[in-house]
Formats: structure tokens, C-alpha cells, sequence
């Protein structure tokens, strides 16, 4: 044999027996188990853009389990705190992939002010609402040895003591503007210290860096055990602190200071990119669903009761949760000369 007849040899295709068989199709407990491999691989990413150990992170962690149970995936819980939730926001709609594996909480007013006062780079429309789970009043809290026990004595010694008393608050938060509202209306002297989250505050407050917190009533009820609550923004008073009035009952002579207070409650919604909705309806349907049915589970409002958090939980549907974001965004963009 010469060397050309080897080189010929050499490369011959030599026919494979299984190239002519039918394509083996996988057993069916095969096939579910590569799927479910799959969704391993693709979880889910529901992002906070808020800081560890607050109010949001809590309502995200004790969500997040039962989500993945409900749509079968991994769940995974990402905090992106800055800039009063704007970090986080801007991630979801400008970074992240609009496919419908990042999820967002979304937080009103934080959303409406980052908009309209820090001028985010995106607008109300970029989301999409799956749904509204809570409704959280605002509500004053301090150290259980404060020499204060009401609303009214806080507000009479910053009178007589301008500039003495430093409270805290989540970056543009509605506790933020009650308290703007606060040193403008009715021109009190005292410190304002936004944090990155509730969770940042609270700690603040109990190591004696500041001396209120002005949070969420279900958040703040973290701190039971070492504080009290001197009034709460709601038009009835809270299960979770009995004994706190409402501020209605506790300032009296302000009515402009209670309807503020009642207004900026915390809508908390989970949001996608809305072009993620448009590409993919059915999808978005699905996560929507999902998020109802986990609402609607005795087991995870359970979980939420451990926390405080059953007392907040409020169901709006997509659209309900829409409508409500955008009055809201309305409302709060006339309130932005606040934050001048």
C-alpha cells in the first residue's frame, strides 16, 4: 500500500451504525427531572433595593421561599440598596435582562420621589405591577426609657430645644416628607437623618446615635420588646402597638399633619420591566398568578404573622396595583418642593 493509498484510508468516514438509529426520546421521569435541572440553573432573582435587616428585606425573604415552591425554581434574594430605592429600580429596568428572571419590590413613595426629586433614569411606565401585597402606615418609634410618651411631648421639646433632637427615616420615604412637612408647616427645628433602610435606622436608634425613628408601623415593630410607639399615621390604631394613638388623636390641633401622615403609607408591590410584559404576556401572567396564589396561602401568611407583617398585608391585583402607583405618583410629585 503507497502513501497515498494510506492517506485515502486515513481519512475515510467509516459510517456510525448509531447515526442511522431514531433519536432515543427520555423516559418521562428523565425528561422532568433535565427540566427541573433546567429551572435549577435559571432562577429567579428578586432583587431589594433596600438595605439588609429592614422592613423590605423581610417582606422579600419571607416571600421568596414560597414563590420558588410555587412556580418550582430558586429563588434568590438580592439586596441593591442605594439612593432611596433608585439603585435597586434602576438595575431592574436598564440592567437586568427583561426576560422575567429579576424581579423587583417596588416601594411607593420611594419610587414616585427618586422620579420626581432625584430625576431616576426611568419613569413609572418602565414597570410593570404583578401585584400590591402591603399597605404599611408610617409610625414614630423611640427607646422605651425616652423621656418621651407621646407625639405632643416629642413636638413640644424640639420647640423648646431647637435643634437638639435628631430622628431617622428611610431616604426618600414618606416618613421623610411627614417629617419635612413637620419643620416647614409647622417650623420645628431638628435633624432629620435618612438611612438606607429601616433596618440601618432602627440600629442607629438603639445605639443612641439618633433619638426617634420615623419607620413603618409593621417594620418598627421589630423593636417592641425596647421601644415605644408615640403615634401612628392611619386612621385607626394598630393591633401590632395597642397603646399608640393615631396621629389624628395625638396632635389634634393639625389636621394637615394627620392627612399627610395617613397619605404616606408604603404601597409594596413586585414589579418586572414592563417590556417584559409586552414581549412576554402570558409569562407575566403566570408570575402574577404565582404571586396571588402565594398571597392567598394560609402557610406563608403564617410566615408573615411571625413577623408583624399579616397585619399590612393588603391584596390589589395587577391593575388595581397599577392604577393605585400612578395616583400615587401623581399625588407625591406636587409634594417634591419638600425636599428643597
Amino acid at each position: 500500500m503507497d502513501a497515498v493509498q494510506i492517506q485515502n484510508l486515513r481519512f475515510r468516514a467509516v459510517p456510525n451504525p448509531a447515526h442511522s438509529r431514531k433519536p432515543v426520546r427520555l423516559p418521562a421521569v428523565q425528561r422532568v427531572r433535565l427540566e427541573q435541572e433546567l429551572r435549577r440553573k435559571n432562577p429567579i432573582t428578586l432583587v431589594v433595593p433596600f438595605s439588609a435587616g429592614g422592613s423590605i428585606d423581610t417582606l422579600c425573604r419571607t416571600l421568596g421561599p414560597f414563590m420558588g415552591k410555587e412556580l418550582d425554581t430558586n429563588f434568590v434574594i438580592e439586596d441593591m440598596p442605594g439612593a432611596g430605592s433608585q439603585v435597586g429600580l434602576t438595575y431592574l429596568v436598564q440592567t437586568a435582562k427583561a426576560d422575567g428572571y429579576t424581579l423587583s419590590e417596588v416601594s411607593e413613595p420611594h419610587m414616585s420621589f427618586s422620579i420626581a426629586v432625584q430625576k431616576a433614569p426611568y419613569t413609572v411606565d418602565d414597570f410593570a405591577f404583578l401585584g400590591m401585597i402591603q399597605v404599611a402606615p408610617v409610625a414614630m418609634i423611640v427607646k422605651q426609657e425616652s423621656q418621651w410618651n407621646t407625639m405632643g411631648e416629642l413636638i413640644d421639646y424640639i420647640k423648646q430645644n431647637p435643634g437638639k433632637v435628631a430622628i431617622g427615616c428611610t431616604q426618600m420615604s414618606g416618613p421623610q416628607v411627614v417629617m419635612l412637612y413637620m419643620q416647614q408647616s409647622m417650623d420645628l427645628d431638628f435633624t432629620i437623618v435618612p438611612y438606607e433602610g429601616g433596618g440601618e435606622g432602627r440600629a442607629a436608634l438603639i445605639g443612641d446615635h439618633i433619638d426617634a425613628y420615623f419607620g413603618f408601623v409593621q417594620a418598627n415593630y421589630s423593636m417592641n420588646d425596647i421601644g415605644k410607639c408615640l403615634a401612628i399615621g392611619s386612621d385607626q390604631r394598630s393591633q401590632l402597638w395597642p397603646d399608640a394613638p393615631t396621629i389624628a388623636e395625638a396632635v389634634p390641633d393639625d389636621s394637615g399633619f394627620a392627612d399627610i401622615a395617613v397619605q404616606m403609607a408604603s404601597y409594596r408591590t413586585i414589579a418586572v420591566p414592563a417590556a417584559f410584559k409586552e414581549q412576554y404576556p402570558e409569562r407575566f401572567e403566570k408570575l402574577a398568578q404565582a404571586l396571588e396564589t402565594v398571597f392567598n396561602n394560609t402557610e406563608y401568611q403564617a410566615e408573615c404573622e411571625k413577623t408583624g407583617q399579616l397585619e399590612i398585608m393588603e391584596w390589589h391585583d395587577s391593575a388595581e396595583a397599577t392604577e393605585m402607583v400612578h395616583q400615587s405618583f401623581e399625588l407625591l410629585s406636587g409634594m417634591a418642593h419638600y425636599f428643597e
